[in-house]
């Protein structure tokens, strides 16, 4: 859907003092409503508002502000950001329960639904992931995305990166760009913008192996092989869980894994993993599944020729 003209001067860039905004939107410094009080908030929580700015998905912030927000106003709640905690730290706080959401990172080699083994040349220079986009990292081009993740990362990157004026090649074994984005009604917008920016699409086409300045495309289908210009690749394939505080600690205390931390998903699976959490802290642990089943109930003396009165 085209933008309303009337709208245009709010996405023109303007000069403030010495500095130049890209457009005319503005996010209140004190948003999260922590005051001086806790002065690194913006910075702890620079993963959501990463994903959230790249790509026209600022309003995704939302997911960390208002929480912040809500936390804020705890009195029996205290939030340390910008620290990290060991093992040892952690036994030494003495807790009586411990729930690590340490999240999880993007692989580097590739492996994910199509492949199940690296990716030769995995371990070039020149190979990035999510991870190092969103820490600041700007790849040269031609960029060369493979996704095979199929939600919206590949195609945020993609966007970023011609914005940027780079050249990108979206490699996807789907036969769409960013195919489950078809759950959410999005995937057509995407397709359409990916096409107006100019992204070069290889769909049903998977990443084979990555040279120095080349990289080899294997149809999905026949299996043919040919060669692309790739002065940097962008893994993005599937996230492995950060678990490794999880695995040292496992046998000496009472310890449970959420979010991505138990199982890489959506920012949404992770709301709901702590929500849950918090649900079920004091609950009785059974067999039973955590969710309601409807029970089918036959009555064996009804009249199901429909005769009765």
């Amino acid at each position: 859907m085209a933008r309303n003209p009337r709208y245009d001067v709010l996405f023109e860039p303007v000069r403030i003092g010495p500095v130049t905004a890209p457009n005319r939107f503005y996010q209140v410094p004190h948003c999260t409503g922590m005051g001086y009080r806790r002065p690194q908030t913006l910075a702890a929580m620079r993963e959501v508002k990463a994903e959230g700015a790249a790509g026209g998905l600022a309003e995704w912030a939302r997911v960390r502000d208002w929480r912040a927000s809500e936390l804020a106003k705890l009195p029996n709640v205290e939030v340390f950001f910008d620290s990290s905690l060991d093992a040892e730290q952690i036994l030494e706080f003495g807790a009586d329960r411990v729930a690590l959401a340490t999240g999880a990172s993007w692989r580097r080699d590739g492996t994910g639904r199509w492949h199940e083994e690296p990716i030769d040349g995995w371990e070039r220079a020149h190979v990035l992931t999510p991870d190092d986009v969103m820490s600041g990292a700007m790849p040269p081009g031609p960029v060369l995305i493979f996704d095979d993740d199929h939600y919206f990362m590949g195609g945020v990157l993609a966007e970023k990166f011609r914005r940027e004026g780079l050249e990108v090649t979206l490699v996807t074994t789907a036969g769409q760009v960013s195919a489950w984005m078809r759950h959410t009604d999005e995937i057509s917008r995407i397709q359409a913008r990916m096409l107006e920016l100019g992204v070069q699409l290889e769909l049903g086409m998977a990443l084979d192996s990555i040279g120095a300045e080349e990289s080899l495309l294997a149809c999905a289908y026949t299996g043919r092989t040919r060669e692309v210009a790739a002065a940097s690749v962008v893994m993005v394939t599937s996230r492995a869980p950060s678990d490794a505080l999880y695995r040292e600690l496992e046998e000496r205390i009472e310890i449970a894994r959420i979010g991505d931390c138990l199982a890489p998903a959506t920012i949404a699976h992770a709301v709901y993993a702590g929500h849950r959490y918090a649900r079920e802290m004091d609950a009785d642990s059974g067999d039973e599944v955590p969710f309601r089943r409807e029970h089918a109930l036959v009555d064996s003396d009804a009249d199901f020729a429909g005769g009765g009165d």
